[in-house]
């Protein structure tokens, strides 16, 4: 965990990743993350990260979105700090939402 907290920017490579546990670690320690367009992380790296467009230069595209994130450091760590407690309460809205469809009080 340490690790996770002390990078400058976690690089997502996956075109097959639906989402993934190092991506919460990363945003509970404020990492910023750079990820490919792919499913589930282009909801959650969209909002809170960067998303490396898709093409052919797939390496030019990581880099440049990571030389982007580095640039400006501050303003992507703010986002990652937001994006954890977002998540969570978005998680349990969703649970409630799930617990009353199912006729069972929360």
């Amino acid at each position: 965990q340490r690790r996770i907290g002390a990078a400058a920017v976690l690089l997502v490579t996956s075109w097959r990743e639906v989402n993934s546990f190092v991506v919460y670690e990363a945003l509970a320690h404020g990492v910023p993350i750079v990820s490919m367009p792919v499913s589930g992380m282009r909801n959650t790296v969209g909002r809170f990260g960067l998303l490396a467009l898709a093409g052919k230069d797939r390496i030019g595209m990581l880099s440049r979105a990571m030389a982007k994130i580095l640039s400006d450091q501050a303003s992507y760590r703010a986002r990652a700090d937001s994006g954890i407690a977002i998540l969570q309460r978005e998680d349990r809205e969703n649970l409630d939402r799930a617990w009353q469809m199912a006729g069972i009080a929360a």
